[in-house]
């Protein structure tokens, strides 16, 4: 072999080498990230995972009383929101208030179902409505007389989050 040809050689080896080397770089670091970012994640879901979700969403409890196990509807409002306008309007409707002793909401109760008020309620004061289903109904139909709370999911800000059902419990 020509000196010609054996330094092109070695320049080749030399170029493989430092690609070699910069692939084995490349690669320790993105293994290195992959592992923190799983160490993260086993931080979150497992070590402190009540801690993340209680500052993302925080539980009300509402004490009712008169709870009923029938099929009724039921509006949560937000008390800062309550006005004589929404006094008259629930009067009309029927409806009663059912809240114990809560700072921050009080829960309605009415028998019959009215669109136009629901449809108000919502859009003016931001009322959380729902219906007491027959699976709750069978399952406290036993439970008359006793004291139940709902439980309702709002978020940091304190809004109550749409889609999350309310949980009703015995007051213990």
């Amino acid at each position: 072999m020509s000196r010609k040809e054996l330094r092109m050689e070695w320049e080749n080896e030399a170029l493989v080498s430092q690609f070699r080397k910069r692939t084995e770089l490349l690669l320790a670091l993105f293994t290195a990230l992959v592992l923190l970012l799983l160490m993260r994640l086993f931080y979150v879901q497992i070590d402190c995972h009540e801690s993340f979700e209680g500052a993302v969403k925080s539980q009300y409890e509402i004490p009712v009383s008169g709870f009923d196990t029938e099929y009724n509807f039921y509006y949560i409002i937000e008390k800062s929101r309550e006005d004589r306008e929404l006094k008259n309007l629930l009067a009309d409707g029927g409806a009663k208030d059912i809240t114990k002793e809560s700072s921050r909401y009080s829960v309605y109760e009415m028998k019959t179902h009215n669109s136009v008020l629901n449809r108000k309620l919502r859009q003016d004061y931001g009322a959380y409505a729902f219906r007491n289903y027959t699976a709750l109904r069978q399952r406290h139909n036993a439970a008359k007389g006793k004291k139940f709370v709902i439980i309702v999911y709002a978020d940091a800000a304190g809004k109550i989050i749409p889609g999350i059902s309310p949980e009703i419990r015995e007051q213990s």
